[in-house]
């Protein structure tokens, strides 16, 4: 492809912000698995399933389903449906993956593409989307106005929309997370514990372009993925295979997701009001 002259520039310079497999694949028709590839067991035989062909009727009511996100704006955001069988495999059936919205319009998204009849869903959110955002208004008496965040965005939007049971916060540990995924694509129990519909591109293309962090030499690779390969929708998913092993203070499963959201903003303004009430005393003091 290199010297395919109506490939245009823009082509060839996106091509450098991508893994050395993926790159070397595109560029030379390179296809071979490469030594550092993290997950080469991966088959589209094995591991792809077309949503429509394997559930006519849809994904089966009892089973469990879970939102996973991860936030982003110049960089994409990515959403992934997931649903839990009987036996614990996952499979991912949706995704959205684009750059440029905003928490709300994210939430707005998620609430379009998930069917009318499907739910009640848990997401499991990035850990930063919990963080407080750093911008506050004075208010008319001089208050400050509690500090949000982006998940407060979420539950805006999802307010009094049954499908969206609770919100939680991703388990963000990453050794432990690969090994989760490690247990759910190798087949050591005889059948590969997840799977993904061929309609869920963006992550399935990450899985395969994964590869080691192979920095410090062939001897000394890390846990890690390599730092230049795409992690947008690995991170989601990670967070659904990494979820038995959250902090049991993050699991707020089972929670009345616009009583929590209520309570925590209760709990904000009363914090910031009597750190307004400690300075003022603090002023009189001196």
């Amino acid at each position: 492809a290199d010297d395919n002259k109506f490939l245009e520039d823009e082509w060839h310079d996106n091509l450098e912000e991508l893994c050395e497999y993926t790159k070397r694949a595109r560029l030379l028709g390179l296809w071979d698995a490469p030594k550092g590839m993290r997950w080469p067991i991966l088959s589209e035989h094995t591991h792809r399933f077309h949503r429509a062909e394997k559930f006519p009727h849809g994904v089966p009511e009892h089973w469990p389903e879970l939102i996973l996100v991860d936030y982003g704006l110049r960089f994409p955001y990515c959403a992934l449906w997931c649903a839990i069988d009987e036996e614990g495999n996952l499979w991912f059936f949706r995704e959205d993956y684009r750059p440029g919205l905003t928490a709300h319009s994210q939430a707005q998204a998620i609430k379009e593409k998930t069917g009318d009849h499907e739910g009640p869903c848990d997401l499991i959110c990035d850990p930063a989307m919990f963080n407080a955002i750093q911008t506050k208004e004075a208010l008319k008496d001089n208050k400050p106005v509690p500090d949000r965040t982006l998940i407060d965005d979420y539950r805006d939007v999802f307010k009094n929309d049954r499908r969206f049971r609770s919100i939680s916060e991703g388990y963000n540990e990453k050794v432990s997370g690969f090994a989760a995924m490690d247990r759910y694509i190798h087949q050591d129990n005889g059948h590969p514990n997840m799977y993904v519909d061929f309609e869920c591109n963006a992550l399935w293309q990450e899985l395969i372009d994964a590869q080691w962090d192979q920095r410090g030499g062939k001897h000394e690779w890390s846990e890690e993925l390599d730092p230049s390969c795409s992690d947008h929708a690995l991170d989601p998913a990670r967070y659904g295979m990494n979820r038995s092993n959250r902090p049991a203070a993050r699991q707020w499963r089972d929670v009345d997701l616009f009583a929590l959201g209520e309570k925590l903003r209760m709990e904000r303004i009363t914090e910031h009001e009597k750190r307004h009430f400690d300075e003022i005393m603090g002023r009189s003091s001196e």
